[in-house]
């Protein structure tokens, strides 16, 4: 989307620009043609994501859709999805319309620029430059502040996007001196073309974006306005028809292809395969053909008398209409009467907000916006004492918290636990931070004689490869046992391709029994870490699957409440596996009830 933006910024100002200085600039004329270029793909897009979610999705699901499409028909799309932005925000391929921030972020630019650039022009012409590129630094310099104290706010918001725009309006401004020879050009623009496609290989999860790391793309992306041109290489690959022909389609392909995605998503039972994306890939071209012939075109010709009143109507009935809509599924908070009782009574399981409190959220479980220093030992290690168990981990070890403290009859189960946080050291500032004064503080300070280490380890396991997965999981637990505490690793527990009550709510009769993501890779080398080191490991695949499925819940109550985190009655399942791997080297007491 970076490069998008810079593209956006040079285009639109180029054009504005030049009417300004040829005075022919109007206001409302430039309102009028962001409505025609802009509404009728995005509307068409906005009715038929809700028409399909109307059918698919579950209330609570409905619930967020409903928020987020008011948003999109507002241009404020990019706040709804910041205000929910978190570890536990639900992940995206359950919002179909997550990639409309980016159109919020432009047109509040758009609202805005225009007549910032027409005061410079009437009043400050020649500060103009000047003006415009220190803006341009400061909003990066903001970025580069946000991406490292408020993400959320970073990615989503205007003010810390703005540099990007503006990085094209330099261009488009004339900031930048027009190359005289073609050498410097074919070289610029190679070094565009690559400071765009390297961040494509090279960045991951861990990556902290946008700040530093949106630089190169957008960098890029100006190098390539900027120098093109002039270079007959890439220029000439740029201007080959498929590639023209794809600039063209890339408004409606871009709206078009997230929606697809999410809702094949929703209603897929396992990941997507190389033939389902296939088809996926053409279905969206074929759809952003179809807009770009039969929707964007049109409205943009079109010409009738009194026009420009009739697009300023059309447009104000377009939004409040899908407001309208959007009200209907927020106010019944996702229209749940579409369901049967029993499909209503799973998809009220869906609601996180359920779940958070017993795992002492935002307290000794830190939440995505906390810090190391905020975990405060006096309440959180309170009563620790020998014999007692301390979780260290992310939100995978979070939710065995109240499992094992319902069964501890001494009360002497307590965490040190973060979102997305695992117990290894990792590139990740905040959780390294996290790593260490578990290290350095809370392992000295605690009393308990055994640590249970758990987390979604397959990611990093994927991530890492086994010689280095292997190497930081044993050294945490080499540095916990040259204490004199017991280590209990705990491995990858069941996942899912869709949360569990939604499958069940779905399935429309009592099932127990899911097909799960595949672990054995890394339980297997986690219990090498354990037998390598004298570790007690306990492998929860072991404990409820066979070969084709896992136990996913029990007498109509499910055991997760997402694709993966339990609840009470899924944290309690697996605790008693703990306790009887505890009991059984004689680490903690006996639960205070009787173990099936």
């Amino acid at each position: 989307m970076d490069v998008f933006f810079v593209i956006s910024g040079y285009l639109i100002t180029r054009l504005i620009h030049d009417e300004m200085s040829a005075g022919r600039f109007s206001v409302a004329r430039f309102y009028e043609r962001r409505i025609r270029r802009i509404f009728p793909a995005l509307f068409a897009v906005l009715a038929a994501s809700t028409v399909a979610a109307a059918f698919w999705f579950m209330p609570i699901d409905f619930d967020a859709f409903s928020d987020s499409l008011a948003g999109a028909a507002l241009s404020v799309s990019n706040f709804v999805f910041w205000r929910e932005a978190g570890y536990f925000a639900g992940p995206s391929d359950l919002k179909p319309l997550l990639h409309t921030w980016s159109l919020g972020v432009e047109e509040q630019f758009y609202v805005v620029f225009p007549l910032v650039l027409l005061a410079l022009h009437r009043y400050a012409r020649r500060f103009l430059p000047a003006v415009l590129a220190a803006v341009v630094v400061a909003s990066f310099a903001l970025s580069v502040w946000g991406t490292r104290h408020h993400t959320g706010a970073a990615f989503y918001l205007l003010p810390f996007r703005a540099w990007e725009l503006g990085l094209g309006v330099l261009l488009a401004v004339g900031v930048v001196p027009a190359l005289k020879r073609r050498v410097a050009a074919e070289l610029l623009a190679m070094a565009g073309l690559l400071l765009i496609l390297v961040p494509v290989f090279t960045y991951t999860p861990e990556t902290r974006f946008p700040g530093w790391a949106a630089l190169p793309p957008t960098l890029g992306a100006a190098l390539l306005i900027y120098a093109a041109p002039q270079a007959a290489s890439i220029g000439g690959m740029l201007r080959l028809r498929p590639l023209v022909f794809i600039g063209l389609l890339s408004y409606s392909l871009y709206l078009w292809h997230w929606p697809l995605i999410v809702f094949t998503r929703y209603r897929m039972p396992a990941d997507l395969d190389f033939a389902t994306s296939c088809t996926l890939v053409s279905a969206s071209v074929v759809a952003a053909y179809a807009s770009w012939r039969w929707i964007e075109q049109p409205f943009r010709r079109a010409r009738a008398p009194g026009h420009r009143r009739a697009v300023f109507a059309a447009g104000g009935a377009a939004v409040a209409a899908t407001v309208a809509v959007a009200s209907v599924g927020t106010l019944t908070a996702g229209l749940p009467q579409r369901l049967s009782p029993e499909a209503q009574r799973y998809a009220a399981m869906l609601d996180k907000h359920k779940y958070f409190g017993i795992y002492d959220r935002g307290t000794c479980f830190l939440d995505y916006d906390q810090s190391a220093e905020d975990y405060d030992p006096a309440t959180c290690l309170a009563a620790d004492r020998p014999g007692g168990i301390l979780i260290y981990g992310d939100s995978f070890a979070a939710h065995l918290f109240p499992g094992l403290r319902a069964l501890d009859p001494a009360d002497a189960v307590r965490q040190y636990t973060a979102t997305s946080c695992r117990p290894i050291r990792t590139a990740n500032e905040r959780c390294n931070a996290f790593y260490e004064r578990f290290l350095t503080d809370i392992l000295p300070r605690a009393q308990a004689s055994t640590i249970v280490l758990s987390a979604f380890w397959a990611p990093y396991f994927n991530r890492l490869g086994p010689a280095e997965f292997r190497a930081r999981v044993s050294a945490t637990v080499a540095a916990i046992q040259a204490t004199g505490k017991r280590v209990l690793l705990f491995g990858q527990t069941p996942t899912y391709p869709r949360p569990v009550p939604y499958t069940l709510a779905l399935a429309g009769s009592a099932m127990n029994r899911l097909p799960a993501r595949d672990a054995r890779l890394t339980n297997t080398l986690l219990r090498e870490i354990a037998d390598e080191l004298g570790a007690t490991f306990l492998d929860p695949y072991q404990v409820a699957c066979d070969e084709f499925s896992c136990i996913a819940a029990e007498g109509g109550a499910p055991f997760h409440w997402d694709t993966g985190h339990f609840t009470l009655e899924g944290s309690k399942f697996y605790a008693r596996q703990i306790v009887q791997s505890l009991a059984a080297i004689g680490a903690t007491a006996r639960p205070r009830t009787p173990l099936p």
